[in-house]
């Protein structure tokens, strides 16, 4: 098969590897942005960086939520290792502190939009949300990482859901799923509003 896109349906394709392109454009756009992908060396240095402060610092992105996973347990340890199974513990707790030193530095910075949080909670898998885009991973035990799986990019206008319906959903303003389209969609936006509950913080 040529290509790295599959057109699943309307308003819902299907990449191999995570599609950095179409994730800058989206987030050049947004102004609500939720990102649970573990943690975010990646991310920490370069044009994804650069782009949330350019945007930050102009108020265009109004809300930014960054969860990462805590490590620092028997269980944290065991996710992190399988996220990067080539690298030592020491290596992964060093990515869990500048991940974690990232997150918290913007949250100093415009406390007013940022929101980092640690999450305990057993990650299913990461979860990109920039305004009514959703882009969905998975993880695995392979040496294959993350972002060189299969993604999900997923509209959920296209798919029947209100403007803003997954962050309604969030802040649990959203209670029935009226589609299995919308009951889909939910659960992942259920699993960041559990994030924030045992965190005891608000989308």
């Amino acid at each position: 098969m040529k290509g790295r896109t599959l057109v699943l349906a309307p308003g819902c394709r299907l990449y191999a590897g995570l599609p950095k392109q179409q994730l800058k454009s989206a987030l050049s756009r947004a102004r609500r942005v939720a990102l649970h992908a573990g943690h975010y060396a990646n991310f920490s240095e370069g044009a994804i960086d650069q782009l949330l402060r350019q945007r930050l610092q102009s108020r265009q992105l109004s809300q930014l939520l960054i969860v990462t996973q805590e490590l620092e347990s028997e269980a944290g340890l065991a996710f992190g290792k399988m996220l990067r199974p080539e690298s030592t513990e020491m290596e992964i707790l060093e990515e869990y502190r500048v991940s974690q030193h990232w997150s918290k530095q913007l949250a100093s910075s415009w406390p007013e939009q940022v929101t980092a949080v640690s999450s305990k909670l057993a990650a299913s898998a990461p979860l990109l949300l920039l305004d009514d885009q959703l882009f969905v991973g998975h993880y695995a035990h392979s040496p294959h990482l993350a972002p060189l799986g299969l993604w999900l990019k997923l509209d959920s206008r296209e798919l029947g859901l209100p403007p803003a319906g997954l962050w309604q959903r969030m802040q649990g303003r959203t209670k029935v799923a009226a589609t299995p389209w919308q009951q889909a969609l939910y659960r992942y936006a259920d699993e960041l509003a559990q994030v924030l509950k045992q965190a005891g913080a608000q989308a």
